[in-house]
């Protein structure tokens, strides 16, 4: 290939990828909207479905017969239950409250603790950079990187003003 070639190429992927970044961003703010609205939308459904088993409990009812699309199929207050996960704390405060020896709780934390699966994702986001050094903490590089050279040409009674 020639040099024209490969700047062609090249001018190609970097256009490629400026339409993919360009793409990408525009579906982050379409998410942005459609999370909003599923947000509202959340936010109303609980209010109606607390309404909704207010009444079902306040009138004694099983069930409730839909009927339209939903011909056949019933609405109803379901109670159901589920525990939390153990926290490494918890574990670890079980273990020393119910064996007398305090090293092979420690022990048996451990064995849980390694045995205990880690899950690693990598995901595409948006961030802000990192704040940049602020004019006052440029200041006091530059006044510690010079300090040896300028306590000597300082009178020293103008050194406080080098100091912040």
């Amino acid at each position: 290939m020639s040099d024209t070639e490969d700047d062609l190429d090249n001018v190609e992927e970097i256009e490629f990828f400026k339409k993919s970044i360009q793409s990408f961003l525009k579906l982050e703010e379409e998410l942005k909207v459609l999370n909003g609205a599923i947000k509202q939308r959340r936010a109303k459904k609980k209010e109606l479905c607390e309404t909704i088993m207010a009444f079902i409990q306040e009138k004694d009812l099983d069930s409730v017969n839909l009927q339209g699309d939903y011909s056949g199929k019933q609405m109803m207050c379901k109670t159901s239950e589920s525990r939390s996960r153990f926290l490494p704390e918890d574990i670890q405060g079980i273990l020393e409250d119910n064996l007398n020896n305090p090293d092979e709780a420690s022990k048996i934390y451990k064995l849980i603790v390694e045995r205990q699966k880690v899950k690693k994702t990598t995901n595409l986001r948006i961030s802000k950079p990192p704040k940049q050094k602020k004019k006052t903490d440029k200041i006091k590089e530059t006044i510690n990187q010079n300090e040896d050279t300028t306590s000597e040409q300082i009178p020293e009674h103008l050194q406080y003003l080098y100091t912040i």
